[in-house]
């Protein structure tokens, strides 16, 4: 967790078979077209953008806590959670995907049952803070 000026981050998990994944993807993507002789547009185009794009999300996968709000931030995309809305957390491992880089992950249940999973590295501070601006927050273990 990496606090400034009011704001609390907190890195994504990350899961050693996620980064094979990610760093697989990188290198087919990136690295081999870019060694090729029939090098073109169309490569950069249908291969190394979304290995950048892989390599994005896996750099800048991570959950700000700002005022009372929890801003998700998976790669270039960002989601915003009001933490008042949130009813309950899980504690759940799954694969599927969703702002997370591993499959210990918490289900947060929010505004009219809605669903994203997360996985921040240092879950029981993450808790903890949303403990302190909504203690109604169910947790299921």
């Amino acid at each position: 967790m990496t606090i400034w000026s009011g704001q609390m981050y907190f890195p994504s998990k990350k899961d050693i078979w996620m980064s094979s994944i990610h760093f697989f993807a990188a290198f087919i993507l990136i690295v081999l077209p870019a060694r090729s002789e029939n090098f073109s547009i169309l490569l950069i185009i249908t291969l190394i953008i979304p290995g950048l794009i892989s390599l994005f999300v896996w750099l800048r996968t991570g959950y700000k806590i700002i005022n009372e709000k929890i801003i998700i931030i998976y790669g270039p995309m960002k989601f915003k959670v009001n933490i008042h809305d949130i009813q309950r957390l899980h504690y759940i491992k799954s694969p599927f995907v969703g702002p997370a880089l591993s499959v210990d992950r918490i289900g947060l249940t929010h505004s009219k049952s809605k669903f994203v999973t997360i996985s921040p590295k240092d879950k029981e501070r993450f808790i903890k803070e949303l403990l302190k601006i909504n203690s109604n927050i169910v947790i299921d273990k």
